[in-house]
């Protein structure tokens, strides 16, 4: 028992160490901040051991732990006041570094637009976002937006369409509504598709690209031996399909039109499953894409896809 103030030393350094990285990388949540607290209370007693000797009274381990949780339960200086302080001075480090607030304002996107700004860290953002939402504490926002002609805290919006339009005015996508801004999407197409066909164009399909198992991995490419083509060589990387010809002629296919064009139709509410076509640019071919199944995983900037079934249709650049 004497000792136990040098015997504690080191696991609770390890946990301040700990603690300290995490809250400067993502801010304060309550959990963190309770671990702060058992740092804290850690750190009185040692004093209180230390400055007072033998003459150590025992009722100070659970009456110090009770003032502190006493002192943390409420206020702006409390578990959750200060979390959700530390969470909004987080998303206006994130939304400074990307030029997006500016002197407490938000600047306001152009509408023709279409890259988000935020990039890598626009799940950082939605997590704050939601971190915020269900504390019922996104008010704390509200003069950041004050001007713009999309307000979401505009008098007369119900919070769920607050909500909304916050992720709209911050670029991200309303329909994606979990933590991570993860959502899985399919498209299937149960209607047949008219596609004119260029002179001497050539109709390959189906071909499958998928991914096995739960770990995204590189899918590996294919091959068709085509009439009057020869050997074509199918690539899927990086969300590119490259069709390409032994002699260096190919056509780039860009599935983010396709993804883009299922939330366009309104997933995962639409009835419209006519199959999703994409034109091809290359050198020395031309070619459209008809996708009849589309599946994978959407988190904010990018997206996997986990099966791709498609006819291609390809043709000589006149």
């Amino acid at each position: 028992w004497r000792y136990w103030v040098w015997l504690a030393a080191l696991p609770v350094v390890l946990l301040s160490i700990a603690v300290s990285r995490r809250v400067g990388d993502y801010g304060l949540t309550e959990d963190r901040y309770l671990m702060v607290l058992v740092g804290v209370w850690a750190l009185i007693l040692a004093v209180i051991r230390v400055l007072r000797g033998g003459d150590f009274d025992l009722r100070l381990v659970p009456g110090v732990l009770a003032l502190l949780l006493l002192a943390a339960s409420f206020g702006p200086g409390g578990m959750i006041g200060f979390s959700i302080l530390s969470q909004k001075a987080e998303l206006a480090s994130l939304l400074t570094a990307k030029g997006m607030l500016v002197d407490g304002k938000l600047v306001a996107r152009s509408e023709s637009s279409e890259e988000n700004p935020l990039g890598t860290d626009a799940g950082r953002v939605r997590t704050i976002e939601w971190y915020l939402n269900t504390h019922r504490a996104l008010g704390v926002l509200a003069p950041w937006f004050e001007g713009l002609p999309n307000d979401p805290f505009a008098p007369g919006k119900t919070p769920e369409e607050t909500a909304r339009d916050m992720l709209v005015v911050l670029g991200l996508r309303p329909d994606v509504g979990n933590t991570p801004g993860v959502a899985y999407f399919t498209h299937y197409s149960d209607v047949p598709a008219v596609v004119a066909l260029p002179k001497d164009a050539h109709v390959i399909g189906p071909v499958v690209f998928e991914s096995g198992g739960p770990v995204p991995v590189a899918i590996p490419p294919q091959t068709v031996a085509v009439e009057g083509l020869g050997t074509v060589h199918l690539e899927l990387a990086d969300n590119l399909l490259t069709a390409r010809l032994a002699n260096g002629d190919e056509v780039k296919f860009d599935i983010r039109d396709a993804v883009k064009e299922i939330y366009r139709r309104g997933w995962p509410l639409t009835q419209d499953h006519r199959p999703l076509e994409i034109k091809g640019s290359g050198t020395g071919l031309t070619g459209t894409v008809l996708i009849d199944n589309l599946n994978g995983s959407y988190k904010e900037p990018d997206f996997e896809l986990t099966l791709l079934r498609m006819w291609l249709v390809l043709g000589r650049a006149e």
